[in-house]
């Protein structure tokens, strides 16, 4: 945000408003500063007065002309990066003439509320939603409202509701993150085997990297660990979950990692439960400061070699 704020303001400047508006500022700036914004006399509020009244009409002037030289640096910008809520009524995208944008982008598109995503279509002439519907969707905390229909984005209601999908849809069906024995079950479960794995990737191992020993963990790309039988009892706290056996192996495993080379940096831990994540913490000590340890959806986007998925 302080990134986007600095890249506009930058364009302000460049403007001959930018000037103007510096100049009202150091009016304002002295008017407060004057000693009749506390009165001549003891009960003579005259001076008082007058000084206000014309900070008040410096900062009208001053509102008016920020909000001119802003539209003018939106309206002659070629390409605009804004959340949804900013392009709303209220927000700076709203105030700039119907339609005056000939695309909208709205990435990850499968996680914004449909609502939103209206704030943002309202100022184009096309639309393109990109996003995978098939993983993380938006966060509703009001179960009734979920059910009634606020869970279900923009992006899954028109390829429920379409004929053909396949005629506005396009996939890109080859990743580039993940060994193909890691991809190949959501490949096969949710994409109709349609996934791919980049020849760079397709067969890459941690024993791979450099200074990296070859281990039983370090030369499988995945590994199941059944825990069912072993006496690891599971807590129970409101909502959460956790299970400090299942904490303690973690820690094992990281620890196993970490001697056949692997880097702190490099691994992560993830969890549905943040109780499980405290407990994790606990037994970690302080060791393995640089080890991240989230929730599933905290995670998301995040690239780490190793990863200990603790369900």
């Amino acid at each position: 945000r302080r990134k986007q704020w600095y890249q506009r303001r930058v364009r302000v400047k460049n403007l001959d408003e930018d000037n103007i508006l510096g100049d009202v500022r150091k009016e304002i700036d002295q008017a407060l500063a004057h000693k009749g914004y506390h009165g001549n006399k003891p009960g003579d509020k005259s001076g008082g007065y007058r000084v206000n009244r014309n900070v008040g009409e410096l900062r009208k002037e001053l509102r008016e002309r920020t909000l001119r030289a802003r539209n003018q640096v939106l309206t002659s910008s070629q390409v605009v990066l804004a959340t949804l809520t900013s392009a709303g009524k209220e927000g700076p995208l709203g105030k700039l003439p119907k339609d005056h944008f000939s695309v909208c982008v709205i990435d990850e598109a499968s996680q914004a509320l449909e609502v939103a995503c209206w704030m943002g279509i309202l100022n184009a002439k096309k639309i393109i939603l990109a996003g995978d519907h098939l993983q993380l969707p938006p966060t509703i905390k009001s179960d009734k409202a979920a059910k009634e229909g606020l869970s279900l984005t923009l992006m899954e209601r028109l390829l429920k509701t379409m004929k053909d999908p396949d005629d506005v849809c396009a996939s890109l069906t080859e990743q580039y993150r993940m060994n193909e024995l890691i991809m190949r079950w959501s490949s096969e479960e949710m994409y109709g085997g349609r996934l791919t794995a980049h020849p760079s990737v397709s067969s890459h191992l941690l024993s791979d990297m450099t200074e990296v020993e070859c281990t039983e963990l370090t030369t499988r790309p995945l590994c199941f660990v059944d825990t069912a039988g072993s006496g690891l009892h599971e807590t129970l706290l409101g909502v959460s979950r956790g299970n400090e056996g299942e904490a303690k192996l973690v820690v094992q495993y990281l620890t196993s990692l970490k001697e056949a080379g692997v880097k702190e940096s490099d691994m992560a831990v993830i969890t549905p439960y943040n109780l499980q994540i405290e407990f994790i913490r606990n037994e970690m000590m302080g060791q393995f400061k640089e080890v991240e340890v989230r929730t599933v959806d905290g995670f998301q986007a995040e690239k780490k070699k190793p990863l200990l998925y603790l369900w």
